[in-house]
């Protein structure tokens, strides 16, 4: 098949390529694996260039851990989820599942174990996305449909998880009272998450209280309803 007549870039995209690419090579590399073959179920995989140990510590730093049976036991799984019905395990897809727990920075394997969640969560959503878009029946596509939102809010959850557990689980709420004489107090109220060690129950006063219009000072006036006039009725009077 002759391959079809390309235009060169422009030069405006000329531009952005040479920025994508300056970009690109600035960026960490992500840790892969090749895979040699696969017989009977069994997966022969190994790393895609001459430095075994260095393209394993890649995978281990990736997953915020020292131990390798965690990193092993951790890469066994996204082979699993990697698996393509008729295909085996796909190294495009292993690689890719790869680089985005790589993307999450897990500090630990608490973290790792929820990274590796989000991966086979997006990669199960994408593909009911999928399934949908090429249904050939309406209820397929309803069911296929359904299935892909509540797999894409379980990654959103799943985000929320890990933001929730590195900032602590420690939610807080600012309020501002206006007590009589208009004088305005800002309070937080604190929330404080499993992993830290106490609980705090009370409101605690931020800041100096704003002064009110009374003093003798120059303050922040706070509406007052005193001397308002009544609205009139937008119906008239009878």
């Amino acid at each position: 098949m002759t391959a079809p007549n390309l235009r060169g870039p422009t030069d405006r995209e000329a531009r952005a390529i040479a920025h994508a690419r300056e970009r690109a090579v600035s960026r960490d590399a992500r840790p892969s694996m090749k895979v040699h073959g696969q017989d009977a179920g069994a997966v022969q995989m190994g790393a895609p260039h001459t430095d075994q140990h260095g393209a394993f510590a890649l995978i281990e730093d990736a997953l915020g851990t020292s131990s390798s049976d965690f990193a092993g036991y951790a890469l066994l799984q996204l082979t699993q989820t990697a698996h393509q019905s008729g295909r085996g395990v796909s190294e495009e897809a292993l690689n890719a599942q790869l680089a985005l727990v790589a993307a999450v920075e897990p500090e630990n394997e608490l973290e790792a174990a929820l990274a590796l969640q989000m991966a086979a969560t997006h990669d199960l959503s994408m593909h009911l996305i999928a399934k949908a878009k090429n249904a050939d029946r309406l209820d397929q596509m309803k069911e296929f449909g359904n299935l892909a939102t509540k797999a894409s809010r379980t990654f959103a959850t799943q985000m929320k998880a890990l933001s929730d557990f590195r900032r602590g689980g420690e939610q807080v709420v600012r309020h501002v009272h206006v007590h009589e004489g208009g004088q305005a107090v800002v309070a937080e109220t604190v929330n404080v998450g499993a992993r830290n060690a106490q609980s705090l129950d009370q409101c605690h006063a931020l800041g100096p209280t704003l002064l009110g219009s009374h003093t003798g000072r120059d303050g922040v006036p706070i509406a007052s309803s005193e001397g308002a006039e009544t609205m009139p009725d937008a119906r008239g009077q009878e």
